[in-house]
């Protein structure tokens, strides 16, 4: 999981520009000068770094602009709690050990290119100077050294950065004759002006824009522009490995769902503050303790189904069934500002398109609604798609949780003397609890009863990998 947010992490920075002196080509040196960087009581850049023209910078960021803002997560499906730049490169090492030669170094270049475009050292060719690497995750803001992993709001180091280039723009209004000073100025003023198809590229990894016939022209999220909070861009990449037809199938799903009003942030607020739990904590911890909690505040004791199609229509949640003619996704959630909440349910997914499964998955979207709408997930989420793996780990602990406690699950089957107890006790549970077979025997696994050895295997033998379901 990602480390402990620190929501007051002060970023601090000055310049120290060298006095003005006419150079080689007759015109002042405004943005030479020393950068000094600090985080918390680290210092990045400092005068030992030497002058540079941080002109450079200026360009680098106007032109990373948009791959710093629209990119969300790390590439090649990096775990985001790396603790500093050479454990993100071991891990991808360690990711790719085994699969084939394309593949590593297509992950290997899509690392490389990102750290090209997050990475302010990358603007000073030539100087020897320790990375900064920045990245978004939602709605939270990371920060990596070569010692540092550093967790904040976006918004935080995303004005930081703004504020440093806005600094290094109004010095250059001291050189008024200067082309490269000018063009750097007009350049910096619009870097937002970028199209939604330039945009949806970028967040599918493309550096084409996206085909216009298979994407809507008029997008509903009039605030695709507020990146951060636009379902339409967190699907596009969260889709970006299908194929431009079934991503631009959701992004129309989702482009067409209505605004409506519900109640959920207050549960959200109620469970979390609940809960009272920091992110240190492993998912699968946190998914429990959340969905104790949830359950708690429904009122269900350990013994009562859930019903999460219910009570989401009583939140004021939509729910909408369709067809993607795609088995790898099994449901789509949005909650952007024009759009929704709402979750929309794949009938062709290899989990959804079951009843039982159908409940799981609008269990695992509602722990998305609860907990990670106000950072990891603002804006949507694609089951199946392109998420990060600690917080997808976590929604499906709490699925399984909300859905049939362990200690249930645990207790009836270890009342189970052989294999066909063992088969009557699932069934039941399945039955009583609207949940497959799958999660039955998982969550007896997870209560660490003791079960008969005949049983345990009856139930290694339901579970889609058994190998992870070991005595």
């Amino acid at each position: 999981m990602v480390q402990e947010l620190d929501p007051e992490l002060t970023i601090d920075w000055e310049f120290s520009w060298t006095d003005e002196t006419v150079k080689g080509r007759g015109r002042p040196a405004a943005s030479e000068g020393v950068l000094t960087l600090r985080v918390g009581d680290d210092v990045l850049w400092s005068v030992d770094d030497g002058d540079w023209p941080w002109i450079e910078l200026l360009e680098w960021l106007t032109s990373s602009w948009t791959w710093i803002r629209v990119e969300d997560g790390l590439p090649a499906d990096l775990p985001a709690d790396v603790a500093n730049v050479g454990a993100l490169r071991y891990e991808l090492k360690r990711a790719v050990r085994y699969e084939p030669d394309g593949v590593r170094t297509q992950s290997e270049m899509a690392l490389w290119d990102f750290i090209e475009t997050h990475d302010l050292s990358r603007a000073l060719a030539g100087a020897n100077t320790r990375p900064v690497l920045i990245w978004r995750q939602g709605l939270l803001g990371h920060l990596l050294t070569e010692q540092t992993h550093y967790v904040t709001h976006w918004r935080r180091i995303l004005s930081t950065v703004e504020s440093i280039g806005d600094a290094i723009a109004h010095r250059l209004l001291r050189a008024p004759d200067d082309q490269r000073s000018r063009a750097a100025r007009m350049n910096w003023q619009m870097r937002d002006a970028v199209s939604s198809g330039t945009l949806l590229a970028t967040a599918r990894g493309q550096d084409a824009t996206i085909d216009a016939l298979t994407f809507p022209t008029i997008w509903r999220d009039s605030d695709i522009g507020e990146i951060e909070y636009s379902p339409i861009l967190a699907a596009a990449r969260m889709t970006s490995r299908l194929p431009a037809t079934v991503a631009g199938r959701v992004l129309r799903l989702i482009n067409a769902l209505p605004g409506r009003e519900t109640s959920i942030p207050a549960v959200s607020d109620a469970v979390i503050a609940a809960a009272n739990l920091d992110r240190s904590a492993p998912p699968y911890a946190q998914a429990y303790e959340y969905a104790k909690v949830f359950r708690v505040t429904l009122g269900l004791d350990e013994n009562s189904p859930f019903l999460p199609e219910q009570w989401l229509d009583h939140m004021g949640v939509l729910v909408q069934d369709e067809r993607l003619g795609e088995k790898t996704i099994d449901a789509v959630a949005a909650w952007g500002p024009q759009n929704g909440p709402a979750i929309i349910i794949n009938r062709d997914g290899w989990f959804s398109s079951s009843p039982n499964g159908r409940n799981t998955s609008l269990a695992h979207e509602i722990c998305h609604l609860l907990i990670d709408r106000q950072d990891a997930l603002p804006a949507a989420e694609v089951m199946g798609g392109r998420v990060d793996v600690a917080v997808e780990q976590r929604a499906r602990a709490f699925a399984a949780e909300v859905m049939l406690p362990r200690a249930v699950a645990g207790a009836s089957l270890r009342q189970a003397a052989d294999e066909s107890g063992a088969v009557r006790a699932v069934r039941s549970l399945s039955n009583r609890f609207g949940v497959s077979h799958e999660i039955v025997a998982r969550q007896a696994y997870n209560s660490q009863v003791a079960l008969k050895p005949t049983v345990f295997e009856r139930l290694r033998q339901m579970v889609s990998d058994p190998s992870r379901f070991n005595p």
